[in-house]
């Protein structure tokens, strides 16, 4: 279920929900004084207990408040599942964004690490790189557009590429991961340059598979990438 259909769902519970939580001042505080790092076995287990125990929107309130502090907490368990710093290489707003979308999750779908956003933000955390929102939503409709694959989440074997995540510009991005898709479906072999010439030709390629990987290695910037397929045209 979207998350607009899953607040759309349940707007006459809010007013009821924040009514409890002001009574709950007991369990918040509980959590609220909990240590991210010495305690998160316990806020996982609290987390599961509301899961089973709550309705749907208290469940997601409090594993909402709950991700928020595992967030930034070194327990071992904990860096598996959320990674060590994945929150701090978030664009400004995003971390909210994905906060909210695993706590709408079951938190088996974390344990299991089966939730896309939040192992691409893992992802891109290692590498140190900043994810923006934008390119997550890129890759979601290229998702369900059937031009890449789940799995690129999950075993990924090119949207972990580094030159896609050292651009700083969202554009520049998009270019790069379009362009992949570009290569691998384009009749590549119908784009010549001024001598007749194709783009495996030039480059000395054979296999259209490895065109993408050797162009982006290529060049230091998109400009120059730009500039240099400019150069060929199907007509």
């Amino acid at each position: 279920m979207g998350l607009f259909n899953f607040f759309k769902k349940n707007t006459q519970q809010v007013a009821k929900t924040e009514e409890n939580c002001i009574k709950s001042n007991e369990k918040r505080d509980a959590l609220d004084e909990m240590d991210a790092t010495q305690d998160a076995a316990a806020i996982w287990e609290m987390m599961k207990k509301f899961e089973r125990d709550e309705t749907e929107l208290n469940s997601f309130y409090f594993k909402k408040r709950a991700y928020n502090k595992l967030s930034t907490s070194k327990d071992s368990y904990t860096c598996r599942l959320l990674g060590e710093n994945t929150f701090s290489f978030l664009e400004e707003n995003f971390k909210d964004i994905l906060i909210e979308e695993i706590s709408q999750a079951y938190i088996s779908q974390v344990e299991d690490e089966s939730i896309e956003s939040l192992e691409l933000a893992k992802m891109v955390a290692r590498q140190e790189k900043i994810l923006d929102y934008d390119t997550v939503l890129l890759l979601k409709k290229l998702l369900s557009e059937k031009k890449i694959y789940r799995k690129e989440f999950f075993e990924p074997e090119w949207i972990n590429n580094p030159k896609i995540w050292e651009q700083t510009n969202y554009k520049d991005r998009e270019y790069l991961i379009k362009l992949k898709i570009f290569l691998e479906t384009a009749p590549i072999h119908t784009y010549v340059n001024k001598n007749g010439q194709s783009i495996l030709e030039v480059l000395g390629e054979e296999d259209i598979f490895s065109l993408w990987e050797t162009l982006i290695s290529k060049y230091d910037n998109v400009n120059e990438l730009k500039a240099f397929l400019s150069g060929f045209s199907d007509d």
